[in-house]
């Protein structure tokens, strides 16, 4: 098909607010590929990453808040901030549990 057919197809779909972005994307795809419909892959459902606070990863660790705090200024643990903030939320638990498997593995 013409890529200006599509453009002007394109461009009635957007006006139309009754036909949603899926709808469109589907609708444009099946036009360039001559009515075929594009395969779903099926993307695996991941948990968000554990936030862990500075009380919690110094309990797990043993450790004073001041030495959680030492070892993020050091870079041995990162502190998980959130879009849009500047203070950090807290320390991801895989990181920490892999701190302390790694501690265990040296000891």
């Amino acid at each position: 098909m013409n890529p200006a057919t599509i453009d002007i197809i394109r461009a009635a779909l957007t006006a139309d607010p009754s036909v949603t972005p899926d709808d469109k994307k589907n609708m444009i795809f099946a036009l360039r590929n001559h009515g075929k419909k594009p395969q779903e892959k099926e993307l695996p459902v991941s948990q968000p990453p554990r936030v862990l606070s500075r009380a919690d990863v110094a309990e797990r660790l043993g450790l004073s808040l001041r030495a959680v705090d030492k070892l993020a200024s050091e870079g041995v643990l990162r502190r998980i901030i959130y879009p849009g903030r500047k203070r950090g939320r807290g320390f991801s638990e895989k990181e920490v549990n892999q701190l302390i498997t790694d501690r265990e593995t040296y000891h």
